[in-house]
Order: structure tokens, then sequence, then C-alpha cells
């Protein structure tokens, strides 16, 4: 060690060696920096500038002021500040007074020493930094901790601990913005790696500052703080998750744990996960800059192309998809910690299981393909008998060869309507199977079980073209969940259902089959995520998946949710309703050329991809200009890279003036901000309208936050047609009341108002005024009865979201276990399905001394209340809410009319 004190710094330079540099002076960092201009504004400070502060409640209550609605004296000297660093560097962002307001970190590390002469007398540090900064070193150290072993929530009073260390992070950057702002990036990282965490925190927040020209905000260094203590953050959309990542990067990979690489060497390394290609390339486009000043390495991961070694601490920015189809590969990046974004939709909404099938695939020998023709021509013929008599049937098959059929096959064939194949779809199956036993003497071997099953779910619905698969280029695309071909043109494979499935399908559409592959391979997203050491998590919906993922996954802690920086300008619109899709999609049609008229950029977010390419013809007829994200159009970009980059394209145009686009919630839900300028966000912004409501809530949410972003203005609406998948496929049975009392409502004021019309044609006054009343009081009754079916879809929401995780859990049982219901879930599902208010404590009493599983009351729900109300107190809160809530017996109306 030099005898002066100080330490040697060692930085490596942009090659991975280091070279050793002057030494560091401790005192260095107290200081407000050597520049005259700076030491002239720290003369001139204001006592407010070097007045303490008293206490963390007095440091929160300054920085609300500063950061929410006026520019900082610090802020404004930063802007004017003339640029420092180490010679040749590039030009560092240098923030304005918006610019600190729009960001806000964490907490840092401590006084490092840093390159210097030596000859200068050094200012000491201001009264206000120096309280600040011993503040900060006391908050981090007070904050809580996380129990791995309870996981458990973060309280309101835990909260408060980390919203002070945050704003009081914020307050010391503002007063220590010239200081910092002078160093090299060298010095940055050499704080980041030794400094004590206070320091640290202030030399991430100065990276990011410096790096993007943009600032963290107190709320980003808060979630940045409760990752690092284990807590699952739930951030609002909008409110800037990338940068949070881009803080836990900096974290992990200059004081994280190395991992040992293929070679031996021992190296830190980073991922960063993401649901989209978009959300992945943005964060390099956004960060590389950054991480290359301090030193470090960005890489865009490519599940293809296998990469080298890090060399120097690296972040890896990918998809899921990809991350798991390396792992398929055995070829996944080094690293065993991760930042997840949106990791709701990660870990639990999206697909969860990878294929990968071995072999090539051909085109099959012409028997194979007969027996696959066969089949189809068998189903095709059986669905056709209720056009033709029996005679004509038995023809029919056997043109085929086989054997003859009778009349009692016929009678069988012409059970299998549209309807019975959509609602029994086993007995379907079943039934086909029996004619094929009489036609060919042996039952559906497994293969073609799969086959038929396939043909069925095609005629029946639930397996959709354009939605679930589409024709393309002589081929059948899946497409996943967000309408994209689950295909890899840069290899050029296609996913392929396997089983005899995906031969069907080509079948069907007369393209060649080809064949299966001979075996595959599957990993699982516990698979993917069960190897790591450490997922930081982030979304804007996590609440209603926390529970499963700490269950599920390698987490510390519980749900910590981050308060929104600003007040949102986001406009909400009732929903519309409708009887049709079709009637929805026409007023949607209106509604879409109505807003660019007036000069705002529109997001159409369709439920499916079949749903969103009607949508796009219907506008194209209309002669409305848009951009249509399909699966087509990743289709014919062939490389889906391409396809992102072109998708960057669109999003950057996509807030600007008329600009109208449509896809479905993954392709325009998370991730994809639309930029508005001035003129656009004084028009009113951006708005989102959606073609129908999600079975799962979070969607609904993620999708409405696409506009109003950023402080601007923005509005949302939804379209909903009763025929929609959440009304149809709902088993509450105050929805089917729901329908019915709108349905009534709906034909009785189109008869209203047909009788207003032909009322006013007469010209009889009394009667124009009969007919008036009538129509008013139709109209208040189509209000009301609208108002009952918006009031539902919560519920039904709530329900389906129930619903699909118990299914899920199903999923994740082992082989021959069923997932049980949770009985502590039974007063929630009770109260959904009933529309009753039960206290919590009370309905778990009463429901504990019920025979009827509660699991069981979709199927009868008026069993169920009725032995809840025998069994309970009837003077207890349980017995007074159902008593208050009792429904009357199916098929009555509420008020005691008969049902329509």
């Amino acid at each position: 060690m030099p005898i002066d004190g100080s330490v040697p710094f060692v930085a490596p330079d942009h090659a991975g060696r280091t070279a050793a540099k002057a030494p560091i002076r401790p005192e260095r960092l107290l200081a407000p920096g050597r520049d005259p201009l700076v030491r002239e504004r720290a003369a001139a400070a204001g006592p407010a500038d070097r007045a303490p502060i008293l206490s963390s409640a007095s440091a929160v209550a300054t920085e609300h002021r500063s950061a929410g609605h006026e520019s900082t004296a610090a802020a404004d000297k930063a802007a004017a500040a003339p640029a420092h660093g180490h010679p040749g560097a590039p030009a560092e962002h240098h923030p304005s007074g918006e610019q600190l307001q729009q960001s806000e970190h964490l907490p840092a590390a401590h006084d490092p020493e840093l390159p210097g002469d030596g000859a200068a007398t050094e200012a000491p540090m201001s009264e206000r930094a120096t309280h600040l900064t011993e503040q900060l070193r006391l908050a981090l150290n007070a904050l809580p901790a996380t129990d791995p072993a309870e996981r458990a929530d973060l309280s309101a009073e835990q909260g408060s601990h980390f919203t002070s260390a945050a704003k009081t992070a914020r307050a010391l950057y503002q007063c220590r913005i010239d200081e910092l702002a002078g160093e090299s990036w060298e010095q940055r990282r050499h704080v980041m790696e030794h400094g004590e965490p206070a320091e640290s925190l202030l030399r991430y927040i100065d990276a990011v500052r410096a790096g993007t020209g943009n600032t963290p905000r107190w709320n980003q260094i808060k979630a940045f703080m409760l990752g690092e203590h284990g807590y699952l953050r739930q951030m609002g959309t909008g409110q800037g998750k990338s940068m949070v990542g881009a803080l836990d990067t900096l974290a992990q990979l200059s004081r994280g744990t190395p991992v040992e690489l293929s070679s031996g060497r021992r190296e830190r390394v980073h991922h960063v996960i993401t649901t989209t290609e978009t959300l992945a390339n943005d964060g390099v486009r956004q960060f590389k800059s950054m991480f290359d000043e301090l030193g470090y390495d960005v890489v865009r991961f490519d599940k293809n192309t296998p990469h080298a070694e890090p060399e120097r601490p690296t972040v890896y920015y990918m998809t899921y998809d990809e991350r798991a189809t390396a792992e398929l590969y055995d070829r996944p990046p080094p690293g065993r910690t991760a930042t997840i974004d949106e990791a709701d939709a990660v870990l639990i909404h999206n697909q969860t299981v990878h294929y990968l099938s071995e072999g090539q695939r051909e085109v099959v020998p012409d028997a194979e393909r007969s027996d696959v023709h066969h089949v189809r021509d068998f189903l095709r013929a059986v669905l056709r008998a209720r056009a033709c008599d029996a005679d004509d049937f038995a023809a029919r098959l056997q043109e085929l060869g086989g054997r003859p059929l009778g009349a009692d096959d016929a009678a069988l064939a012409r059970t299998l309507t549209a309807k019975t194949l959509r609602d029994q779809p086993d007995l379907s199956l079943a039934a086909m199977n029996t004619l094929w036993d009489k036609h060919t003497g042996r039952e559906f071997t497994a293969k073609e079980t799969e086959m038929a099953q396939a043909f069925l779910d095609v005629k029946a619905g639930r397996l959709t073209l354009n939605r679930d698969f589409q024709v393309f280029d002589g081929t059948i695309q899946i497409l996943d969940e967000n309408g994209k071909p689950a295909s890899d043109p840069k290899v050029g494979t296609d996913s392929r259902w396997i089983g005899g499935r995906h031969q069907m399908l080509e079948a069907m559409f007369g393209l060649d089959v080809h064949a299966d592959s001979p075996g595959s391979k599957q990993v699982t997203v516990q698979d993917v995520f069960g190897g790591y050491d450490r997922l930081s998590l982030m979304s804007g919906t996590l609440e209603r998946t926390a529970g499963e993922i700490k269950e599920n996954f390698p987490v510390q802690g519980g749900l910590a949710r981050v308060e929104d920086f600003g007040r949102s300008k986001l406009v909400g619109e009732q929903d519309r309703l409708f009887l049709t899709g079709p009637d929805k999609l026409r007023d949607a049609v209106a509604r879409v050329r109505e807003l660019q008229e007036q000069g705002r950029p529109v997001l159409v977010i369709a439920p499916e991809n079949d749903v969103a390419r009607k949508f796009s013809l219907m506008l194209k007829k209309a002669d409305v200009e848009h951009t249509a994200i399909l699966g087509t159009w990743f289709a014919e970009h062939r490389d889906n890279n391409a396809a992102e980059e072109a998708l960057m394209g669109v999003k950057d145009k996509a807030g600007g003036k008329a600009e109208v686009t449509v896809g479905t919630a993954g392709m325009l839900g998370r991730g994809f901000d639309a930029v508005v300028n001035a003129e656009v966000d004084q028009l009113g912004g951006v708005h989102a309208h959606m073609l129908g409501r999600s079975t799962n809530p979070d969607t609904d949410l993620q999708c409405q936050a696409r506009a109003g972003r950023n402080g601007r203005n923005g509005s949302y609406s939804f379209s909903v047609a009763l025929t929609d998948r959440l009304y149809q496929e709902s088993p509450n049975p105050r929805r089917a009341v729901a329908v019915v009392h709108y349905r009534t409502a709906v034909a009785e004021h189109s008869q209203a108002v047909a009788e207003h019309a032909k009322a006013v044609a007469e010209q009889h006054p009394p009667t124009v005024r009969a007919a008036k009343t009538t129509l008013d009081n139709a109209a208040v009754q189509l209000e009301q009865a609208a108002v009952r079916l918006r009031a539902l879809t919560p519920d039904l929401q709530a329900e389906a979201a129930q619903q699909a995780r118990y299914e899920r859990a199903q999923r994740r049982a082992p082989p021959g276990e069923a997932a049980p219901r949770s009985r502590v879930d039974a007063p929630a599902r009770l109260a959904a399905l009933l529309g009753i208010p039960i206290p919590a404590g009370a309905a778990a009493a009463a429901i504990q001394a019920t025979p009827v599983d509660p699991g069981d009351a979709a199927a009868d729900p008026q069993r169920l209340l009725h032995t809840v109300l025998a069994a309970a107190d009837q003077t207890s809160a349980v017995g007074e809410a159902l008593q208050q809530h009792h429904h009357p017996p199916p098929g009555s109306h509420p008020n005691g009319e008969a049902a329509a």
C-alpha cells in the first residue's frame, strides 16, 4: 500500500486487461469537485441547500415536492455544468431538471478512492450532503430483510422504510450531482465494485444518467432495493421497469457472485429475460452504451449460435422462449441469476412447456398418406350423414372400402351435430370410434385417435384456423398465444403437433403430409429456472400470481407493491356492450374511424389473431388506413429477427398522428410503448381499443396501460359481446341471468324505438307521448341491465383466473395425482359464485360445517346456498349475508316475474 494511505486503483481497459492507475484519495469523494465553477456554485448555495435534514420523514417530504413538481437547483446546475471525464471519453448525458424528475434509483456504496493528483486542496462536502450521506447509510442498514422460509409480503410499515431510503438516495444524488458527473467511467466502476453500499448506489444512479440521459426516479430506486432484498416487485406499467432491470444488472455485474465457466475461470454473469424479442432488443439498444463504457459486455442471446465464453462481466438479454429452447439444445448461457420482466406472463400465464422434435421431416410414402386420407374421408362422410338418407350414407362409405353400414349407424352419425361436437367432445369421439369399428372391423389406433380428435377439434372450433394455426406457403404453422408462428426461419424449423394431429391438418387443407418425428424432448418453465440461485422478478400485474410463483420458483421474498411516480392521465370509458361479435366489430370500425379523423393514434388490441385478422379486413374494406401485426405478417418477414426489427419500426410510429395499429394482446400489449409528441398529446394521446374482455384480468390491465404512458394523455375502452368467451363459458348462474336480462332489455328497447318512430310518422300527439314514455322507460331498463352486466365482469374474470390456476396446479401434480382444491379458497369461490359479500372468517367457519364441496357450486349453486344456510348460525355475519343475498329459484326473475 502507498505510504500516504491511498489504495491503488486497478481498472480493466476495453480489451479486458488491467492497468494500474493513480492512487485514489479517500477524501476526493467528499468534495463537490475541483472544477472552479462547481466550487463557485457550492459557495453561492443558499441556506436551503445546506440545511440538514433532521429525519427520514423530512427528506421524504422535500423529495416529494422537488421530484414531483419542479426542477431543482441542483438539477439546473448539472444541466449547465461542463462535461468531465477521462481524456477521449464520449460526451455524457447531463441531466436537466425534467430529466431528474423522470428518474430515480437505489442505494450505493461507500466513499471510494478516485484518481487525483493531490495538488489541490479539496473542499469539504456540504453540510447537507454530509448529513444525507450518513442518513442514507443508516437507512440502508435498517432495511428489513426477507425470510426465505416464510417469504412474507412486504408490509406497509416495511415499505415506508424502503420509500424513505429511496427518496433519501435521490435527494443525496441531487445534492452531489456536479461531483458525480465529473467522474470517469473507470472511477464509477471502481466505486460500484469496491465502495460502501451508499456510494455504490450513487454510482449506479449516475451511470444510468450518464449512459442514457435519464436519471432513475425514486420509485425505480425503491424497486431496485426491494429486488436486492428478494421481494417480488409489482410496479405499474409505464413506470420504467427496464431501468430497474438495468440497476439489477449493474449490482450483479459489480457485486454478484461469479460463476464457474467451462474453462474453469470464474466471471460475473447476469440474465435479463423478457416476454418478447422487442423488449430484449430495446434493452440492448437502451443500455449497451452504458455497459460498454463501464467495461461490461452486453450480449443479445441467440439460441441457435453458441456464444464465446465471457471474458468480462456479461449481461445476456433474451426472451423466455430463447432461454427454454437453449435448454432443449443443451447449450444454456452461463449464469445463475436473472431479472425477469413481466414475470407473471413468463412463469405462469404463457405456454410453459417447450418441445424439441428429433429428426428431419420428410413427405410420407404413398401408403401412409393414403391411410391419413382414409381417416379424413371417413370422418367427412360421417359428418355429412345429416344431409343424406341412410342409403346415400352407406353408399358414400362403401366408396371408401370396408364394411357397409345400416340405418342404425346412419342414425348414430346424425347425432353428431355442431352442438354435440362443441359441447360433448368425448361422446363425439366415441361415436366416431364405434362407426369406424363397424366400417373397418377394428377400433381406432392411438395415432388414428389423435387424427380423429384433431379433425373434430377443427370442426368444433376448439382448434381454429388463423387463431391456433395458419396455412402459409404450403405448410401448417402453429401460432403461439400471441398469434406469432412457432417457427425459427433462421434454421428452417417449424413447430409441429405430434401423434398424427399435424398430419390430419395437412390432409384437411390439401397439403403434403409429412412424417412425424420419431421422438421429442421437453422442458417446463420449472426445469428452466430451477437451476437458478436468484431470480429478481417484476411486473405490473404480479398480485394474482405471487402465491403460485412462491410455491414453484426459487424466490426469497413475498410481494412488494411499488408506488407510481406521478398521477396517471389515463381515462377509461365504460364497456361498449353488444349482442354479437359482428355487431361489436362494426361499431369498433366506426369508433376507430372517428378517432382517426380527430388525429388520435389508436391501438386496436384483439384477444386472438383470427379476430385481429377479421377486423383488419373490415378496416381495409372501410378504407381506414392501418398497420396490422398478424401471424401472416411475421411469416412474410421470414426471419424472426427481421420481423422484430420491423415491429420496432411499427412501434416507433404507432403514436403518430392518426396512426391505427391492429394486433393481439401479445403483439401490442406488454412491452409495446407508443411514443407521442406534444401535438398528439394535446389531441388526447393514444387510445387503446380492446375487442373484448380477457378471461385473464391481468391481460386487460396490461392492454389498457398501452395508452397514457409516461405522464401523457390517453384513453381506453373495451368492446364486449355476449358471445365472447368470457360470457359464453362461465358457469356462474348470475351470468346467465344477467345475459337474459340484457337481451330482453335490448329487444324491448328496439321495439320501443320502432313504435315511437311509427307514432311520430302518424303525427298523433297522444300516441307520440305514450310511445315516448315507453321508450324512456325502455332506455332506463336497458341502462340498468348494462350496468349489472358490466358490474358482473370482474367476478367472471376472477372465477376464470381461479379456474386457470386450478388447472395449472393439476398439470404440475405428479402423474396419477389430482391437485386438491384448497378449502382456503372456498369462501372466495362461494362469494364469487353466489355474489355474497361474506366475511372470510365467518364464511370459512360455515363452509367447514357444510357437507357440500364448494368446488361443486357451479353444478348446483342453489343446493349449496340452502345447505350453508342450514349449517350457519342465522345470527352470524355469514348467515345475515346469505339471507340478504338469497337468490330466487332458477328460472324466476329476482322481482318475482317470470324470466324471459
